[in-house]
């Protein structure tokens, strides 16, 4: 497939939170991204279809690994990391 043709990704760290969850809407509503988000916790069950949420701890080498693709923007908006 050409670069051309590919979606942006755009991955959301603290997706969860009150900025995190509002961003993902935001996000959403421009339809032109591919969308992952990390959470600590499930709760973003209503967008399963259009994001690829990954559940992980962000001090974990592991979920970064998933969670990360190559040329992806990140935002992140953790504020803890225990």
């Amino acid at each position: 497939m050409n670069n051309k043709n590919k979606l942006p990704v755009v991955v959301v760290i603290g997706a969860n939170g009150f900025v995190g969850k509002n961003l993902v809407e935001a996000l959403l509503e421009t339809g032109n991204i591919k969308l992952i988000c990390l959470e600590r916790r499930v709760s973003l069950e209503k967008y399963s279809s259009k994001i690829k949420s990954i559940q992980g701890d962000l001090t974990k080498l592991e979920t970064l690994q998933n969670l990360l693709v190559e040329g992806c923007t990140v935002v992140n908006l953790a504020y803890s990391f225990n």
